[in-house]
């Protein structure tokens, strides 16, 4: 699963992350084994999926990982490029398998949290997603609707 992972095919790399998040889903076992993955580095390649620049506007595009590390700037990891369905769905499916593993893992969840970038990049990306312009002109609930609700 971790070359399907850094395989630059957008239908490899989301099912590959679905199958992980489904493995690691109530199983400790299996989702500290996809955080102890380190030759290569899976939670390494998921961290570079979510450097994704959809919601930057720019274009699809994750920062590329060979079998040794990242390749450089210029070598393109999806091509053609993605789509922002399909970036949304590869993030999403990332997103679900380190969800998968934090919760299935106490230890999962603490190596997440010593990896370099990991955090970082779901808090860069969450971050981004807030300052999306479909995020920022959405309707705002009021306090009494949403108890309404």
């Amino acid at each position: 699963l971790e070359r399907l992972v850094r395989s630059g095919d957008p239908n490899a790399v989301y099912h590959a992350c679905e199958a992980l998040s489904q493995i690691a889903f109530r199983n400790t076992r299996n989702a500290q084994r996809i955080m102890d993955t380190r030759n290569p580095d899976l939670p390494t390649a998921l961290a570079a999926l979510l450097s994704l620049s959809i919601l930057q506007g720019g274009p699809t595009s994750a920062a590329p990982l060979g079998p040794t590390g990242p390749l450089p700037l210029d070598y393109p990891p999806f091509s053609p490029p993605l789509d922002d369905a399909s970036a949304y769905d590869i993030l999403t499916a990332v997103l679900r398998a380190l969800n998968n593993c934090a919760w299935g893992s106490p230890r999962a969840s603490l190596d997440m949290a010593d990896h370099p970038t990991l955090l970082d990049d779901v808090e860069t990306l969450l971050q981004q997603t807030l300052q999306h312009p479909a995020i920022q002109n959405a309707p705002r609930l009021s306090e009494a609707e949403i108890e309404a609700r």
